[in-house]
Order: C-alpha cells, then structure tokens, then sequence
C-alpha cells in the first residue's frame, strides 16, 4: 500500500522528507552559517580595528607602510612627560565629579517621574531628553558665552556693580566643566534608571513610613539600597563617557589650558606635526591606549555589575504595588527644582544662543542692546554656508543609520533568533566600539587611511568619517534592535521556515515589516546622533569634507560669535523638525 501510494503520488508521505528537501535543508543550513560568518568577520574587522592599530601605533614609528621597528620609546615618551601626567589626573578628575553630578540628577529626576505625584513629573522626560537637540559643544559654548569671566553676558554688569576686571562668575575651571558634561550624559542616567524606578514594589516605602520613618530617609535608606545595581551601572556608564569626551573640555578647559587626555590627542594630531611633517598619530595612540584600557575596564565591571542585579529583586508572580508617593509639602519645592533643571538644561543655553546671535557683539542683555538687534549674523551665515558642508552632513545624516541598523539587524538575527555557539561573543563583540574613544578610534583609522591611501583613497573623504561613525554607532543600534526582537515569538520565524521561506525572505517579510517602527525610531536617533557629532569629523575632515558640526567649530576657532551662534540654533531647528514629527509617527504606530 505504501509502495503503491508513493507510486501514484510520486512522492514520499508526508513526515519523511526526500533526499532532495534534505539537501535543500542542509544547503540553506550552510549557506546561513557562512553568511553569518562573514557578516561577522567584517564587523570584528571594523569593530577591532581600532584596538589593533592603537597596539601597533603606541610602538612602531611611522605608518603602517614604514619598515621601522617596534619600541617602547613611544609610550615612554608620551608618559613620561609632566604635561601627560597632568592631563590624564584631569581626566579622571572631571570624569569622576561629571557622572556623580550626573548619577544624581539622573536619580533623583527618574525617582520624581516614576514614584510621586509632583505636578512637573510629566516635563521630566522631554527635558533630559532634550541633549539629543543640544548637542555637548553647543551647549558648552552657550555656557561660555554666558559665564566667560571678562566678556560672559552675566559678568559684564557685574563687573560694573563691583569694579573688577573679571567677573565673580566663571566656567574655566574643573567644576563648571563637570556641570556642563554632567547636565549633557544625566539624561542618559536618568534613562536607565527610570524603568527600575517605576517597577519598584511601593510597599516597602510604605511600610517606613508607617513606622514613622520620613519620606528623605525612606528614599534613602529603602528606594535607594534598592536601585544600588542600576545606580552603579548607571555611574559606571557615564563615567565611561566622561573619560572619552572631547567636546566639553575642548570649548571649555582650552582656553582654561586644562587638557585631558583627549584633547591632548587633538593638540598633538591636529596642532602639531612630527618630524616627518605628517600628524602625529603615534604620540596620540599612545594617550588612546591608557584611555581604551580604562574604559574596557569600566565595561567590563559594568557588565559584571548587571549580572548581579537579580539579587535585588523585588518584584515576584505575586505581583507587586505601583503607587505615587503624596508629596505633601514637598511638593512646591520639587515642582520648583524640575523647573530649576528644565530652565539651566534646555532654555537658558537656547536663550543665550538667540540673544547673541542677534547681537554685533557679544554683550549683556540691555535696552541699547535690544535696540541693536539685527539679522547680520544669518545673512553672512547663508553668504559664507556653501552647498559642501550641507551636502556632507546629509550624506552623513542618511548613509551612518542606514549602515548601522543593516549591521544591527544581522548581528541581532545571530544574537537572539540563532542557535550558533559564539553568539555571545558576537554580542559582546558588538559593544566593544563602546569602550573605544571616539577621539582615539578618529586617530586610529585616520593613521589606517592615510597608510594606504596609495591604494584606497580614503583619508579626509567623506567616506571616511561615515565608515568610522557608523562602526561608533554599533553598540546603540545593536541594544535597539535586540530589545525588539527578543519580543518576536519563536513561532514567527518556525512557521516561515517550515513553508520553506528562506532566511532573505524571511527578513524582508517578517523581521523588516513587524521592527519597522523600531527602525525608524532608531534610525532618527542615529541620524541626528551622526549629524551632531564633533569629535570624529573634526579629527577625520578635510578641507573639502567640512560638515556643519565642524563649520560650527570653525567659527568658534575664529571668534565670529554671532555666526556661531546662528548656525547652531538653525541646527538645533533642524534637530527638532526631524525629531517631533517622527516621534509623533512611532507613538502612533508602535506595535
């Protein structure tokens, strides 16, 4: 019976799979392993191509096409210097006041959004959000045009009021810098600490307080000892973003003359030249090697640090209590200290940009002064703004996400949807840009390009800073996409396979349409991410490859305030016309 069935039908019955659907099987089996393999290697080549080359930079003289000798002259030369050891006491030194200012702001505003009933907690997220309009730099140099000691807008009546030279208000030293960077990454904070906040079971704050513990001690005591493994990550990640900026300490500790180690970087690549007349690359790798060392290592005990939060847990399947905390009398001076936050965050640096962008000069705010505004600053703006620093900055702008979230999307199918043994290191492989600086990863490819760039013409193109600003956008569009597709069932990707859909189909049939909204929220935030970036095109440009956020720096550079000022409200505009509307749309369309 069965021999004449399968006579008859030409097929064996169902639930025995011919030797041709087996090697189909096998074959689809394959061809996916060596396309995750290479798709792999090519992303471990550009993820650690900035680790080796700082290795080989920090002890061989001259490019990589030089046939010079490894040595410790190099890092002995660096290291021993007293200006080296005094940059690198500045950096941990800003590092460390930055991300406890920052860790503080963060937590206290996130206990505030998620846990009371102040009538301003609704404001809290929009404005720590706001340092995705206002970039690090601007904002920096909106607090220098403020708080410049000789010519700030708030000294100025001041030194008339008490007859000095310099006013009682300055941002050149260690602090106003940890305020500005710890303002700029407490948004971040308050990001990783919000959903712990709100999941946090209430009845242990109530049984405190039923005992006659106050609300400060019960905050302290309870909701705190509670959050300690978010809190630490959370201190540990932004300590590992102040160690690696460059923005704040290059507007504010340069005319400071406090260096850290990465604007040392600029100095020496940038300022300065070798004897060979070429940038000095070698020098800057070895101040990156100290700089990546100290920041995989706060990684690493980043990680360590979540893996042990699930001692802290304190929500069960029984279930737990959300309630808002009655805020009593403390309500006024809470509502008080959110506006405080949104003033010094979002509106003082957007004021102090419109109030000197329409000013000859830079002076206080004044009834001659209002007499004299004029629109001089954005007419030269639009005189002396070309097509070439518009044209790359949407090329940047387009192409960075794009890039990112393709390499996001394989590197997250192998993470989470495939069964292959090394996925775990691929995801950690993933997040290794993160512990990279992105001055130090600038120097590393631009000493790589300007090695073969009698083979491959990269050096100071534009293609340069999308290669190098795209393998920095890793870690960001890998976390986004994992997060969406841990919450696609397994039974999705069984029932396209078992119809024979292969894995290309598979994505743009299944994957693509249901993370849509997951890509385009982070394909924004990537975008304007790559299109306020300073510190990668200001090491990486050309002459020819000037993009805003570096035009933007030029002006600072030549003093032309009023246009600085200018450009970088129409770039904070920009920001916000793609931004809102695009956040709309994903509210609206989130599955």
């Amino acid at each position: 019976m069965a021999g004449s069935t399968q006579t008859a039908i030409g097929k064996p019955p169902v639930g025995s799979p011919g030797k041709s659907n087996l090697e189909a099987h096998r074959f689809l089996s394959l061809a996916t392993k060596l396309i995750a393999i290479v798709f792999v290697s090519a992303a471990a080549i550009g993820v650690l191509a900035p680790l080796v080359l700082t290795i080989v930079m920090s002890f061989k003289p001259g490019l990589l096409t030089d046939n010079e000798p490894y040595t410790w002259a190099i890092m002995q030369d660096a290291w021993t210097s007293r200006g080296t050891l005094v940059a690198a006491r500045n950096t941990l030194a800003f590092a460390t006041i930055s991300s406890v200012f920052a860790t503080a702001l963060g937590t206290v505003m996130a206990f505030i959004a998620a846990r009371t009933d102040a009538r301003t907690r609704r404001l809290i997220f929009p404005v720590m959000a706001s340092a995705l309009l206002i970039p690090p730099y601007i904002s920096a140099m909106s607090w220098v045009l403020l708080l410049n000691p000789r010519t700030g807008i708030a000294n100025v009546p001041l030194q008339g009021l008490f007859h000095v030279a310099d006013g009682p208000l300055s941002i050149y030293n260690v602090f106003g810098m940890a305020f500005v960077q710890g303002m700029e990454v407490s948004g971040i904070a308050f990001l990783l600490l919000l959903g712990v906040f709100r999941s946090m079971d209430a009845t242990l704050g109530e049984a405190a307080s039923m005992s006659g513990v106050r609300r400060l001690r019960v905050f302290l005591h309870v909701d705190i000892p509670l959050a300690m493994p978010a809190l630490a990550g959370a201190f540990i990640f932004t300590y590992v973003l102040c160690v690696a900026t460059f923005e704040v300490p290059a507007v504010i500790g340069g005319p400071a003359k406090f260096n850290t180690l990465s604007t040392l970087m600029y100095n020496i690549t940038q300022l300065q030249t070798s004897t060979s007349g070429l940038p000095n690359y070698n020098t800057a790798a070895a101040f990156g090697l100290v700089l990546i060392v100290i920041s995989l290592a706060l990684i690493v005990a980043y990680r360590r640090v979540l893996s042990q939060a699930r001692r802290f847990a304190v929500v069960t399947a029984r279930g737990y209590q959300r309630r808002n905390i009655h805020l009593g009398r403390l309500k006024w001076p809470v509502d008080i200290g959110v506006v405080i936050v949104f003033l010094l965050k979002a509106v003082l640096p957007i004021l102090v940009l419109l109030w000197v962008s329409f000013s000859h000069y830079l002076r206080p705010v004044d009834a001659a002064g209002f007499r004299d505004m004029t629109l001089a600053a954005y007419r030269n703006i639009f005189d002396a703004l070309d097509a070439g620093p518009l044209r790359n900055s949407l090329y940047v702008l387009i192409v960075v996400p794009i890039l990112d979230l393709a390499l996001a999307l394989g590197i997250s199918w192998i993470v989470v949807r495939s069964r292959w043994r090394l996925r775990g290191l691929v995801d950690a492989l993933a997040f290794v840009p993160q512990g990279v600086p992105h001055a130090q990863a600038a120097v590393a490819f631009a000493f790589l390009f300007l090695s073969v760039a009698q083979y491959v013409f990269l050096y100071e193109s534009i293609w340069s800073m999308i290669i190098v600003q795209a393998i920095a956008g890793i870690p960001l569009a890998t976390r986004y996409v994992n997060a969406a597709m841990i919450q696609l069932h397994d039974d999705l990707d069984d029932a396209a396979r078992t119809s024979g859909v292969g894995l290309f189909h598979r994505f743009r049939s299944v994957y693509v349409p249901l993370l849509a909204p997951t890509l385009l929220s982070g394909g924004v935030w990537l975008a304007l991410l790559a299109y306020q970036e300073l510190t990668l095109p200001l090491f990486l440009a050309g002459p020819n490859t000037q993009v805003v956020s570096t035009l933007i720096w030029g002006l600072w550079s030549a003093g032309k305030l009023n246009q600085v000022a200018a450009l970088s409200l129409m770039s904070i505009i920009f920001a916000a016309i793609v931004l809102v509307p695009v956040s709309k749309r994903i509210q609206r369309t989130e599955f």
